[in-house]
């Protein structure tokens, strides 16, 4: 008897995982949204980022937010020729509403966009969410 009602429940379960819509996920630019946040980011001077050299990185790893397509995450990762002269960092950037452009907003290699954009776009674009206190929204 237990056991078919673990199989049953088990069974539901299953069903249950199977009919539910996949979580949000950040989705691929555009090829117009990449040109303008890879702009941003070799210009913006949050952190001196325009001060290196464009042959030293790419910019890369581009995602919109599938929660609010104002926001988006991009890395700069070293070409051959940058290796070992900077440390690769991810920037989060937002494209006001009515603006053409993006902004970069907060760059680092951690907590990068909490306190500046929204807890669950940061969710969405990185996949973590902002510690307790450290971000916008949802209790933080």
């Amino acid at each position: 008897m237990l056991r078919k009602t673990f199989t049953a429940l088990a069974a539901t379960a299953l069903l249950a995982g199977a009919l539910a819509g996949p979580a949000a996920a950040a989705k691929k630019p555009t090829n117009a949204q990449t040109k303008a946040i890879t702009h941003a980011v070799q210009t913006t001077t949050l952190g001196g980022a325009n001060k290196l050299s464009k042959s030293w990185y790419k910019v890369n790893r581009i995602r919109i937010s599938s929660l609010s397509p104002s926001w988006a995450l991009a890395w700069q990762t070293a070409t051959k020729k940058g290796e070992g002269k900077f440390q690769p960092a991810y920037f989060i950037l937002v494209q006001p509403q009515g603006a053409t452009t993006w902004t970069v907003v907060s760059l680092g290699t951690a907590l990068v966009g909490c306190g500046a954009a929204p807890d669950s776009v940061i969710k969405d674009l990185t996949g973590s969410a902002c510690p307790p206190g450290e971000g916008i929204g949802s209790g933080s």
